[in-house]
């Protein structure tokens, strides 16, 4: 942790983008890039991850002219102040709907794996208290939890792929031919889609040190994004083939549902969800505290602490109207999310760099 100004490393920072993108991923990429790409679906991490490494050269040359700034204030310094927030509002809307879509769904699948018995509003006060309880504590408290709660998770996930390894079927990764170039990148669109969420973190990129060293941080963090994304596909892949994938709602968690050791450990699916839905909370924390920080650089701001109880109750009037379940959580990613996501997350800072680089401000 740094001391400097209350500020975070930046590796801590790639922490912050890694360890939610864990439940954005379970969640939907099995499913998502199965659909396109059927047994060539392992193949598309690979292609994620170079087209992210050029991405990365985009960020370095804004990080490299402004250092330890905000992504808020580089855009408005290059396309003006006045389009500079406009182009933020769309960015906090963006964010808080994804939040809250996400919380929606994490609210649902609480409800239905762990706490069948409990009433949701009960679920949603409980998550409302807590979320605002370490929102209050600050970035600091965010990184500090987030390291503890990756390092475990991260180890967890290597166990399970050792335990369901014996178990997987080589056949279902073939045959492999020219022609499943097209649907392999077809299903490279839910993973790449799905890290645009890395610009999220650069939206309080002012309480980070070092980002003049994006790139070389950035292409570790998504190297491990990258293996980690390879796991979630080939577990259930292995386990049960292209064409049975594409009836499961929930492809991973029906995987893991197979693991026995000896008959001594069985139904560790529990423990995964456990894991999957601390992943959850973090990323609704992350998110709502990226919102939050938009609003503070936009209105000028001196503190947001007074706007955390009221953003996380607007927070849950809009998830009410959203997904009433996984299943329509999943198409509604699929359909909507996926391209709205490119928009924010590469999109947008392609076209003010070409701006920058015209009016020679990088």
């Amino acid at each position: 942790m740094s001391s400097i100004n209350k500020k975070i490393s930046l590796r801590q920072a790639m922490l912050l983008f890694l360890f939610p993108m864990i439940s954005a991923t379970i969640a939907l990429v099995p499913s998502l890039a199965n659909e396109s790409a059927k047994q060539a679906a392992w193949i598309s991490p690979f292609i994620s991850i170079i087209l992210f490494g050029l991405f990365l050269f985009v960020l370095q040359s804004f990080y490299k002219k402004y250092k330890e700034v905000s992504l808020i204030d580089i855009f408005g310094d290059i396309i003006g102040k006045i389009f500079g927030k406009i182009v933020f509002i769309l960015y906090f809307a963006w964010i808080t709907i994804n939040c809250a879509s996400y919380f929606r769904f994490f609210t649902e699948r609480l409800t239905m794996s762990t706490f069948s018995n409990t009433n949701t509003w009960v679920l949603i006060v409980a998550l409302i208290i807590l979320s605002s309880f370490i929102l209050r504590g600050g970035l600091e408290v965010l990184a500090r939890l987030n390291e503890v709660l990756f390092t475990i998770v991260f180890l967890f996930l290597i166990i399970v792929f050792i335990l369901i390894f014996p178990q997987f079927k080589i056949a279902n990764y073939f045959p492999l031919t020219y022609k499943d170039a097209l649907p392999v990148l077809c299903g490279n669109v839910s993973i790449i889609a799905t890290w645009a969420f890395f610009i999220v973190i650069l939206m309080f990129s002012d309480k980070i040190t070092n980002m003049d060293k994006i790139k070389k941080m950035g292409f570790k963090a998504i190297l491990i994004m990258g293996v980690l994304t390879l796991i979630i596909i080939i577990i259930p892949l292995g386990m049960y083939g292209a064409s049975y994938l594409s009836v499961l709602t929930m492809p991973f968690f029906s995987a893991i549902r197979q693991i026995s050791l000896f008959n001594i450990i069985e139904r560790i699916e529990g423990s995964i969800i456990s894991l999957w839905i601390l992943s959850d909370f973090m990323l609704l924390c992350i998110f709502a505290y990226s919102a939050l920080h938009i609003l503070k650089k936009v209105f000028s701001l001196s503190q947001i602490k007074s706007l955390i109880n009221i953003y996380l109750i607007g927070i849950i009037i809009i998830s009410l109207l959203m997904c009433r379940n996984v299943l329509e959580f999943v198409i509604y990613c699929d359909k909507i999310c996926c391209p709205v996501n490119l928009f924010f997350g590469y999109l947008i800072p392609l076209i003010v760099f070409i701006i920058g680089k015209i009016r020679k401000k990088i």
